[in-house]
This record gives C-alpha cells, sequence and structure tokens, in this order.
C-alpha cells in the first residue's frame, strides 16, 4: 500500500512536466499594429523549438515574464501556455529572419501603424 501511495504522487508530476513547453524568446521587440487604435504595439518572436521559424505573441499572453531587452531566452510555459520559470537568458543578439520589422525603442507609445510602413516603401 506505501507504494502505491509514493506511486501517484510521481505520476502526477510526471503529467504535469509532460504537459509544458519550453520556448525561445528573442532579445528584440517585435511590431504589431492594434486593430483598433491603428498603433504600433511591441510583440515577442518566440519559437517553440530551434528548428522552427519565429512567430510573433503578445506581451500581455506572458504575464509575469520578467524580459529584459538584448537578451535571449528559454522559458518553460504550462499547459495554459502561461509562463512558469526561465531556463536560460543569454546576452545576444537573436537572428532571424523575423515575420515583421523589428520594434524601433524611438517609436512614441501613439505611432501609426501607416507612419511606420509607408516609410519602407
Amino acid at each position: 500500500m506505501k507504494r502505491n501511495i509514493l506511486f501517484i504522487p510521481i505520476l502526477l508530476f510526471l503529467a504535469s512536466c509532460s504537459s509544458s513547453r519550453v520556448l525561445t524568446i528573442a532579445s528584440k521587440y517585435g511590431t504589431i499594429c492594434d486593430g483598433e487604435s491603428g498603433c504600433i504595439c511591441r510583440s515577442y518572436f518566440v519559437k517553440e523549438s530551434n528548428n522552427s521559424s519565429w512567430q510573433l505573441m503578445d506581451l500581455l499572453e506572458l504575464k509575469g515574464f520578467p524580459y529584459e531587452l538584448g537578451y535571449e531566452y528559454k522559458i518553460i510555459v504550462n499547459s495554459d501556455g502561461v509562463y512558469d520559470r526561465t531556463v536560460s537568458k543569454t546576452k545576444k543578439d537573436s537572428e532571424g529572419p523575423f515575420p515583421t520589422r523589428i520594434f524601433d525603442e524611438s517609436w512614441g507609445w501613439n505611432t501609426r501603424c501607416e507612419d511606420v510602413y509607408e516609410k519602407e516603401k
């Protein structure tokens, strides 16, 4: 009976570990356009594995994640996509190609999308 009591917590622990994912967060912000305001917003560049391409993720999706510009992170998120912990934090310049423009820190909070993308033409 004692073996069964010890076995159940181990199974629960292993089950919780298997539902978590490791994400790589780039050392720079990406850009997304806010649909309501038409303004440029910051986003994370995220990879699920070293072989995948960078994707955009809204900053609000990783509540509690202590991001610092200029560092590439490997983090663990739980099955609900909620930030759990940081595995590594490395000072580096993450390499693209990135799916959108890199956020320019000189842009104000009300920089319009058309102003940013108009300059590219």
